[in-house]
């Protein structure tokens, strides 16, 4: 570990690729601020949203630390995510377009004609968000994609904007 890393690690950033974890002090009254932005289950009992040894705390909402991510590192997991996406998309049309893998999908029979209408007229997606592990230096890796979910508008909207707000207000 070089001189910067350990001051840095002192400090609360760890510099890890592409990317920077930095130490924060939780915003106060935070716990009320993410259940008034409609993340109630934050700290149900039993969800620890990680076990990695580098992060804090038991919340699935976590405000103990906030990553940075470079330039670099923000076009490779955009094009991580759009390869991905695009995966997914071929996937659905082998799906749409086979009867038997509509079957083995659990996809119900009186659906299909409006599924494969649906796929036809190019309504392909509504709204998705990926879970993604990334160190920051290898590529990213797919956890799981949750498309046309609701709990992603609650997940990755509102309460990470305020969240954002509060900590940069400079950013507006």
């Amino acid at each position: 570990m070089t001189k910067k890393d350990a001051a840095n690690a002192k400090s609360g950033v760890i510099t890890e690729g592409k990317m920077v974890r930095e130490k924060c002090s939780p915003r106060p009254g935070w716990e009320e601020k993410v259940k008034a932005d409609g993340l109630s289950y934050y700290n149900l009992e039993g969800l620890k949203w990680t076990d990695h040894p580098k992060v804090d705390g038991d919340y699935y909402w976590n405000e103990e630390a906030c990553m940075h991510i470079t330039q670099d590192g923000e076009k490779e997991i955009m094009e991580a995510t759009f390869e991905i996406h695009n995966m997914s998309l071929e996937l659905v049309d082998r799906v749409v377009n086979d009867d038997i893998l509509l079957t083995l999908f659990e996809i119900p029979e009186v659906l299909w004609p409006a599924v494969k209408k649906s796929w036809a007229d190019k309504k392909t997606d509504l709204l998705g968000r990926m879970d993604l592990a990334w160190d920051g230096s290898g590529p990213p890796k797919l956890l799981e994609y949750n498309g046309d979910t609701p709990s992603v508008l609650v997940e990755s909207a509102l309460p990470s904007e305020n969240w954002r707000a509060d900590r940069y207000p400079q950013s507006r």
